[in-house]
């Protein structure tokens, strides 16, 4: 009778454990789904903001441009908003930055 009790507390045991991994696995890609969509809106706001900073209306981004719409209050709301840092403005120009 021990013998039956134990080994059905077990098999609960590992069905609740295989329920509890699948729920996890889940939720994890959830959450990555979820980290995707978030990065693709920034890299959309990115875009607009860096649109919006084209002073000379060429299509491109000298750093200059950059640097000037940065000083702007608007500019850094937005950049405290997107969790990044003022002093971050030059190296994000030379990651996106082709060469051109």
């Amino acid at each position: 009778n021990f013998i039956v009790s134990f080994a059905m507390i077990r098999i609960i045991t590992a069905v609740f454990l295989k329920d509890t991994l699948t729920v996890a696995a889940n939720d994890q890609e959830a959450v990555m789904r979820e980290q995707m969509k978030q990065n693709e809106k920034l890299v959309a706001r990115c875009k607009a903001a860096f649109l919006a900073a084209d002073a000379d209306g060429t299509g491109e981004l000298s750093l200059e441009e950059l640097q000037q719409v940065a000083d702007t209050q608007e500019f850094q709301a937005w950049m405290r908003a997107n969790e990044l840092e003022s002093h971050e403005i030059s190296g994000i120009f030379h990651l996106l930055d082709d060469g051109n």
